[in-house]
This record gives structure tokens, sequence and C-alpha cells, in this order.
């Protein structure tokens, strides 16, 4: 997803960009998997490693990847 388009959908964001709502709400509203999200929030710095991780342990328990 080009970069421009998701500091768009970003500055719109009310609140913590770091929730699994809001992860999830932008990976729908640019049709990527919530997985692909997090890493390119994280990779533009706008989640630091700490929340990275805790997003993806969340969401790997979530989806099914860990039991």
């Amino acid at each position: 997803m080009p970069t421009w388009l998701l500091r768009r959908h970003v500055a719109q964001v009310n609140g913590d960009i770091g929730t699994d709502e809001t992860v999830s709400s932008l990976a729908s509203r640019l049709h990527v998997s919530v997985s692909s999200m997090i890493d390119r929030l994280h990779n533009l710095g706008e989640l630091d490693e700490a929340e990275r991780f805790r997003l993806k342990a969340r969401w790997r328990r979530h989806s099914g990847f860990i039991s």
C-alpha cells in the first residue's frame, strides 16, 4: 500500500493507533491483512517494537495460529 494512502488514513484516526480495533479497521479499509497492517505501521514508525509484538501476538491467538 502506498505510504501516502496509509498516512492519510492514519491522520483520520481519533485516539490510539495501537489498538486492536484501530489496526483492524485500517486493515479493512485498505483491504490488507491485519498482520500486514501491523508490520506496515511499525515500518512507518507509527508503532514501536513492543506495540508491534503485542499486536502480532494477539492477532495470532485470535486467528488461531497459536493455541
